[in-house]
C-alpha cells in the first residue's frame, strides 16, 4: 500500500484541529439560550460543492433535548465527542503513516516521543467506554506524565474525567504532535 504524503497528513491534521475549534465554537453558541432560540426558530439551509442543494435541518430537537436532557449534559457529551474525534482521528493518521513509511525509522521515532503514550492512552481511552485501559508494558511504565497530564495505573479501569485532560493541554499535545509530524518524520 502506498503511504499518504507528508503534506496531506499534515492537512489531516489541520482538518482535524480546526474540526474541534468548530466544535468549540459551537458549543459555545449552544451555552446561550438566546443563540439556540436563534438558530432553531426556522430550519436551517446547507450548500456546497459536497452537499445537495437546498439540504435542510431542523434543529428544534437540540432545543428540545438542551431543556429536558439539562444543558450541562448535553454539552459535555457534545464535547465528549469532539475530543473523542479529534484524537481518535490525529492519533490514527500519524499511526498510519508511520505504518506505511515502516523502514523508513518513523515508527520508532514516534513512539519514543514524550507525549505520544498520552496521546496514544486517550485515544485508547475513547475507544473503551471512555474509561482507562492500561497493558503490563504500560503499568510498568507508570505514571505516565506531559505537561498537566498525569495517568497512573491507579486510574486503571475508571472513566476519563475531563478534568484529567485539560483543553489546554490536550490542544498542546495535537500541536506538539502536528509539528512533530512537519519537522521530524519522513
Amino acid at each position: 500500500m502506498k503511504p499518504a504524503s507528508k503534506e496531506k497528513l499534515l492537512r489531516d491534521l489541520v482538518f482535524h484541529r480546526q474540526a474541534f475549534l468548530t466544535a468549540l465554537a459551537a458549543l459555545t453558541c449552544l451555552s446561550q439560550s438566546e443563540n439556540v432560540a436563534a438558530i432553531t426558530k426556522r430550519p436551517i439551509s446547507i450548500s456546497g460543492p459536497d452537499i445537495e442543494d437546498g439540504l435542510q435541518f431542523d434543529l428544534r430537537p437540540i432545543q428540545r433535548a438542551l431543556k429536558s436532557a439539562g444543558r450541562d449534559k448535553v454539552l459535555r457529551n457534545f464535547l465528549k465527542t469532539a475530543l473523542r474525534t479529534v484524537v481518535r482521528d490525529s492519533h490514527e493518521a500519524i499511526w498510519q503513516y508511520c505504518k506505511a513509511t515502516d523502514g523508513t525509522g518513523n515508527m520508532e521515532l514516534l513512539r519514543d516521543q514524550p507525549w505520544f503514550d498520552i496521546l496514544r492512552l486517550i485515544r485508547d481511552a475513547f475507544s473503551h467506554d471512555a474509561k482507562w485501559v492500561f497493558d503490563e508494558k504500560t503499568k510498568n511504565a507508570m505514571p505516565i506524565e506531559w505537561k498537566k497530564i498525569r495517568l497512573d495505573k491507579d486510574q486503571e479501569g475508571t472513566r476519563l474525567q475531563f478534568e484529567q485532560i485539560p483543553l489546554t493541554a490536550l490542544f498542546d499535545l495535537l500541536a506538539v504532535a502536528e509539528q512533530f509530524v512537519h519537522e521530524r518524520l519522513q
